[in-house]
């Protein structure tokens, strides 16, 4: 009985390994498209990654430049702003210079219209008494010697 038992597991073992070698193609097989279905996986994983990563990459570099383009804009506005102030500046410090020559001149032009050699040129004379400027006539009694001055020379006159 054991050698029936005993042939008996061997032919189930012999049909055994012959399912298993009819189904190991199909399980090779299997294994196989499993590994393609991986690697294609993968592959598109690493596609979407890397296009994820370049774009990425790509609205960086975009960003880097905007703020780039934007610097050196706000510099230019700066320093336009900069010109700017400093024409301004120059144009206000030159009117103030140009007003002050103005005030200046007119201030001596003022003090030399008030010179008696001036008064004089213009015709005008100037009466003395006793080396003072006179101013009313009621001042002067008769008999007293007055001086005038003229643009070329002077007078002495004596009140009558």
């Amino acid at each position: 009985m054991e050698y029936i038992i005993e042939e008996n597991l061997s032919l189930q073992r012999l049909q055994f390994e012959k399912k298993l070698s009819s189904i190991a193609p199909l399980i090779l097989q299997e294994i196989s498209k499993g590994e393609l279905f991986v690697e294609r996986l993968f592959g598109k994983l690493s596609f979407s990654s890397n296009q994820f990563l370049s774009k990425e990459y790509s609205n960086t570099l975009k960003s880097v430049k905007s703020f780039e383009l934007l610097s050196r804009m706000r510099i230019a506005y700066s320093q336009s702003s900069v010109k700017q102030l400093t024409n301004t500046l120059t144009n206000q410090s030159l009117r103030y210079i140009d007003n002050q020559h103005t005030y200046i001149d007119r201030t001596n032009s003022t003090n030399t219209s008030f010179d008696p050699s001036i008064i004089l040129q213009r015709g005008y004379s100037i009466t003395l008494l006793n080396g003072k400027i006179l101013k009313d006539s009621n001042h002067v009694k008769k008999g007293e010697t007055i001086r005038t001055l003229l643009n070329k020379g002077e007078l002495k006159s004596t009140v009558v």
